[in-house]
């Protein structure tokens, strides 16, 4: 990983806007996200009975229900690891039913699993690092030389983890290896792996 000295050293055109990200809205605002009428069967069983649900921009909702009522079928539908049967599925404005789930990461939607998916063999930041791979910059080749586009990407990518750490007061943890971390806290690094995926705090 660069040292933070390497920030300072290179200047490039940046992914994404750093002025607008993890900012808090002062108030609710437009959807970002919502459903319509979706239905998702397994057979003979319907998970999901034309569910229509909609997220605005500066909420923060949960979905409540006993077990077996479709709160992860639900969820695998808006991040398009199943498809309905019927209904939509829109983020700002876009119909994106059909994209597969890379597809809906690279838009910025990204979730967590009921048990972290963690390389325990890597520090906090690290794990946080390798999780932005999908905007990755430069070839393998690339990487192998340590070019000048492999360096300003891993910079870039300090940042934004260095971001969401500050984020979640991550900060003691940063160095530590993920597997001698309790679970709370493990499950908090996950969280943050998926944040520096969003392009900002909807």
């Amino acid at each position: 990983m660069s040292s933070p000295s390497t920030v300072e050293k290179y200047k490039f055109d940046r992914v994404w806007d750093y002025g607008e990200l993890y900012t808090r809205p002062r108030q609710i605002g437009k959807p970002v996200l919502w459903t319509e009428g979706i239905t998702l069967r397994f057979g003979g069983v319907t998970a999901l009975d034309g569910v229509s649900v909609e997220v605005r921009r500066g909420e923060i909702l949960g979905i409540i229900g006993p077990n077996g009522a479709g709160k992860t079928s639900l969820l695998n539908v808006i991040t398009g690891v199943y498809k309905p049967q019927k209904g939509k599925v829109y983020f700002k404005g876009r119909d994106i039913t059909g994209l597969r789930p890379h597809q809906r990461t690279l838009l910025g939607i990204s979730r967590t699993f009921q048990h972290s998916e963690l390389f325990h063999g890597m520090t906090v930041l690290e794990n946080i690092m390798v999780r932005l791979h999908p905007w990755t910059r430069g070839s393998i080749i690339e990487k192998a030389l340590w070019a000048f586009r492999a360096k300003r990407w891993e910079v870039e990518a300090r940042e934004r983890a260095e971001h969401v750490i500050d984020l979640l007061d991550l900060h003691k943890y940063r160095h530590s290896p993920i597997g001698s971390l309790p679970p709370g806290i493990q499950k908090k690094v996950d969280l943050a792996g998926a944040l520096p995926r969003t392009r900002r705090w909807c």
